[in-house]
């Protein structure tokens, strides 16, 4: 029998309960070693809230040729993102805040459109008391590679990667201008 059979056995456990089972073939196949060495299992209990806690994990051990993508938005009542000037303004908590913060360092990635960046200005960091395990990257989809050194994330390109998502035919001056602050920036062909 393996050893960690062994030592489940010597911590004197008989019943081993998981909500799923490990889809990555790497790892799977650990219910049929503790079964094979007698110790009773069930798989199943709490299954969809495990799969919503592990969303991220699952998707891209189920689906490796797609991204996990999340969309965070927050919405006035009447379905608005920013007052009628157009000015953006917090309508959720620091709570919530929080909360997208530690969503954050679970990401590899936080993405946003040119016109956001430019107008709002975002960080697309991590901050407050969650460590990420990896600092996510920080794109841009912004066709006419219209960022310029005033905006923060192109300030610190250097500090945290960032990455634009333009046109093939983006104006060759706005993209060396990003490349010369650090921002890498690609170009896929339509």
């Amino acid at each position: 029998t393996p050893p960690c059979t062994d030592a489940i056995r010597a911590a004197g456990i008989r019943r081993v309960v998981a909500a799923l089972r490990d889809p990555d073939p790497d790892a799977r196949g650990g219910v049929e070693v503790l079964r094979a060495a007698g110790i009773e299992t069930s798989v199943g209990l709490l299954a969809e809230e495990a799969a919503a806690v592990n969303a991220a994990f699952l998707a891209t051990r189920l689906q490796t040729e797609r991204p996990f993508v999340a969309l965070k938005l927050a919405t006035s009542i009447d379905g608005r993102i920013a007052d009628a000037r157009g000015r953006s303004q917090w309508l959720s908590g620091s709570e919530a805040r929080d909360y997208v913060h530690w969503l954050r360092a679970g990401f590899h990635a936080i993405g946003v459109g040119g016109t956001t960046a430019l107008t709002d200005n975002p960080q697309l960091t991590v901050r407050g008391a969650t460590t990420p395990r990896q600092p996510p990257v920080r794109i841009v989809f912004d066709r006419r590679a219209m960022l310029n050194s005033g905006v923060t994330l192109v300030q610190t390109a250097r500090e945290a990667p960032t990455r634009v998502v333009a046109s093939p035919e983006a104006p060759a001056a706005n993209v060396s201008v990003l490349e010369g602050n650090g921002v890498r920036v690609f170009r896929p062909e339509t």
